[in-house]
C-alpha cells in the first residue's frame, strides 16, 4: 500500500528509514537503488575513458565506439542484477529466469533484430569495413558512414545515405576499394602502323612518370597489347593509393592522364589512327561498239 503522506516517502528515501513505501520496499531500498545505479553510471563513464585511452591507436574508430559501449551496457545490467533483487524483493533467481524468458520472447518475435546485431558483433569481430572505406554491395556504392549495432550506414557517390542491415552486409558479397593500399586502373590506346613502337611506349612512360598521383612501386606495365585491323594497341597498367582513386568519379582519371598523352605523342608525330579500310574494285573494261549508221 502506497503511504499517503509525500513528505513522509521523501524523507525515508532521503534518510533511508526502515519505513515501507510500496509493499515491503523501504526507503533504504529505494535510496539503494539509486545510489547502484548512480555507481554504474561513474563506473561505465570511467570505463569508457581508459577503454578509448588505452585501445585509441589499436581499434578502428567504430570498433572502439562499439565495444565502448557493450561494455558500458554490461556494467549497467550487473549494477541492475544486483540492484533489483533487494529493491523487489525477489531472489538472483527469479530474476535471472526473468531475463531468459525476456530474451527468448525477443529473439522469436525479433529476429530480424537479433540477427542484425549478432552481424554487427561479426562485423566490428572479422572488420571486413571501416569507416570510410569506399565498398560495393549488391546495387550500392559510396563511402561507409558508420558500422552500428543493427546496421552500416554508406553514403553514395550521388550524396544519398543508404541504410544496410549488418545482417546483409556480414552475409553478402562486399567489395571494398580501401582494403588494399593500391588501386590499379588500366588504359588502352592505339597508334598508327607506320609510327615507331619503341618511341611510343617511351613517352607514354615520361607522360606517366610526371603525373603525380601514380605510384613509382609498383611502377607502370606498358606493352604492345594486340595489333588490330586498323592500328597497334599499347596498353598501360598504373597504380594509384585506393584512398585517392576512390574519392571521385574514376572517369577523372583517364579525363586526367589520356589527354597528357595524346599531347606528347602527337608533339613527336605520333597520332591516334583512324579507321581504315581497303578496297578492291573487280577490272572490269566497258567495250564500246561503235556502229555506222
Amino acid at each position: 500500500m502506497i503511504t499517503d503522506n509525500i513528505q513522509e516517502i521523501l524523507d525515508a528515501i532521503l534518510t533511508g528509514k526502515d519505513v515501507n513505501i510500496v509493499g515491503s520496499v523501504t526507503g533504504a531500498d529505494i535510496l539503494f537503488f539509486i545510489f547502484s545505479l548512480v555507481v554504474a553510471f561513474v563506473v561505465a563513464t570511467i570505463a569508457g575513458f581508459y577503454i578509448k585511452r588505452k585501445f585509441t591507436h589499436r581499434l578502428k574508430k567504430d570498433t572502439l565506439k562499439f565495444f565502448t559501449r557493450v561494455v558500458q551496457v554490461i556494467i549497467f545490467i550487473i549494477a541492475l542484477g544486483i540492484a533489483v533483487p533487494s529493491f523487489l524483493d525477489i531472489s538472483i533467481t527469479i530474476l535471472l529466469i526473468g531475463i531468459a524468458g525476456a530474451l527468448v520472447v525477443m529473439a522469436l518475435s525479433s529476429q530480424n533484430v537479433i540477427s542484425n546485431f549478432v552481424g554487427g558483433i561479426a562485423l566490428h569481430y572479422e572488420r571486413p569495413v571501416s569507416s570510410g572505406d569506399y565498398i560495393s554491395i549488391q546495387d550500392i556504392s559510396g563511402v561507409v558512414e558508420g558500422v552500428k549495432m543493427f546496421s552500416t550506414i554508406v553514403k553514395t557517390t550521388s550524396g544519398v545515405f543508404v541504410r544496410i542491415p549488418n545482417n546483409q552486409v556480414y552475409s553478402g558479397t562486399v567489395t571494398n576499394y580501401y582494403a588494399n593500399v593500391a588501386r590499379r586502373y588500366e588504359y588502352d590506346l592505339g597508334i598508327r602502323y607506320q609510327d615507331d613502337i619503341g618511341k611510343a611506349i617511351e613517352l607514354v612512360r615520361m607522360a606517366l612518370e610526371e603525373y603525380t598521383y601514380i605510384l613509382k612501386n609498383p611502377a607502370p606495365d606498358i606493352f604492345v597489347s594486340d595489333i588490330d585491323a586498323n592500328s597497334v594497341r599499347i596498353k598501360f597498367r598504373v597504380w594509384f593509393p585506393a584512398s585517392w582513386a576512390n574519392t571521385r568519379d574514376d572517369i577523372s582519371l583517364y579525363t586526367g592522364i589520356l589527354p597528357r598523352i595524346k599531347l606528347a605523342l602527337e608533339k613527336e608525330g605520333i597520332e591516334l589512327p583512324y579507321a581504315q579500310a581497303v578496297l578492291h574494285f573487280a577490272d572490269s573494261t566497258l567495250k564500246v561498239q561503235n556502229r555506222g549508221v
